[in-house]
C-alpha cells in the first residue's frame, strides 16, 4: 500500500489523460504544410468509435521532477523518466487486443488483454491468461487508456472538442498522403479545450504545456495528438504521443485466447 500511496501524484497525471486522448493519430510520413486555413464552421467530425477497425499506439514520457514526489518510494529515481507504452487493435463494436508496458522506475509492469463482448482476459508478463479480474497496473496507474474506453466514457466529448476547434486557425497538411487540418495550441488554448472542468491536470504540475492536433479533413477523424510540457528552463519534462492508424483495415482478427 505504501508504494501505491507514493505513486498517487503520477497516477493523478496519468488518470487525466483520457481527456487528452480525444484527438490522436499517426506521425509517420508527414509532409510540409501547404496552406494556412482560417477558422471554419464546416469542420466535419467523426469519432474512432464510428470506424470498423483501427490500430493504436500511446506513449507517455514524464520526468518525476514535475510531480509532487514528497511521498515517493526510495526506488523512484527523480532524474529518470516514467514511461508508459500501449499498442493494440480494435474491431468495433466490442473486440479489442492491447499490450501495455509501464516503467515506473521502482516497478516494471507488462500486461496483455483481450476483450470480446462483455468478456475480458488478461495476463501479466508470461503468466497464464485469466478471465476477469484486474491487473496490478490498474493499482498503480488507476486509468484505462484504450481508445474504446476513452471515447465511450462520454460519447459527445470528441464532438464537443471538434466544435471548439472550429474557432482556431489550422494548417493544411498531409500525413502519409491523407489531407488533414493541423491545429497548434498554446497552453491557454489547450486548457480551454481540454480542461473545461478544471481538473484534467493536477494543479501541482510544474510544466508549461502546448499541443498539436491533426484531424482528417474528409471524415474529421483525429489522426494524431502530441502534447509537450517544458519546465522553467525550457527543458522537456512531459511528452504524450497518441496515434491511430490502419483505419478500417480488414486484416485484424481478435479471438479469445486459447
Amino acid at each position: 500500500m505504501r508504494r501505491r500511496s507514493a505513486f498517487l501524484a503520477v497516477a493523478a497525471f496519468l488518470a487525466a489523460l483520457p481527456f487528452l486522448l480525444v484527438a490522436c493519430g499517426d506521425n509517420d510520413g508527414e509532409d510540409e504544410a501547404s496552406q494556412t486555413l482560417a477558422p471554419t464552421e464546416t469542420l466535419v467530425t467523426s469519432s474512432p468509435a464510428d470506424l470498423a477497425s483501427y490500430r493504436f499506439e500511446i506513449d507517455v514520457w514524464i520526468m518525476p521532477s514535475v510531480l509532487d514526489t514528497s511521498e515517493a518510494p526510495s526506488g523512484l529515481s527523480l532524474d529518470k523518466p516514467i514511461t508508459l507504452t500501449i499498442d493494440g487493435e480494435r474491431l468495433n463494436p466490442d473486440r479489442e487486443h492491447a499490450h501495455t508496458t509501464a516503467n515506473l522506475n521502482f516497478l516494471q509492469i507488462e500486461t496483455e488483454s483481450v476483450t470480446v463482448g462483455d468478456r475480458m482476459w488478461i495476463r501479466e508478463g508470461s503468466r497464464p491468461w485469466e478471465e476477469g479480474g484486474s491487473s496490478i497496473l490498474a493499482t498503480y496507474v488507476g486509468a484505462d487508456f484504450r481508445p474504446s474506453v476513452l471515447f465511450a466514457d462520454d460519447v459527445g466529448q470528441y464532438d464537443l472538442i471538434a466544435e471548439q476547434l472550429r474557432s482556431y486557425p489550422s494548417t493544411e497538411e498531409s500525413l502519409e498522403g491523407v489531407p488533414t487540418r493541423r491545429f497548434t495550441l498554446d497552453q491557454e488554448a489547450f486548457y480551454k479545450l481540454f480542461q473545461s472542468d478544471g481538473v484534467v491536470l493536477p494543479t501541482e504540475l510544474n510544466a508549461t504545456l502546448s499541443a498539436e492536433i491533426w484531424v482528417e479533413q474528409e471524415r474529421g477523424v483525429p489522426l494524431r495528438l502530441e502534447v509537450v510540457g517544458v519546465d522553467e528552463a525550457s527543458d522537456e519534462v512531459i511528452r504524450l504521443a497518441v496515434r491511430l492508424f490502419d483505419l478500417d483495415t480488414d486484416d485484424i482478427e481478435i479471438e479469445p485466447p486459447a
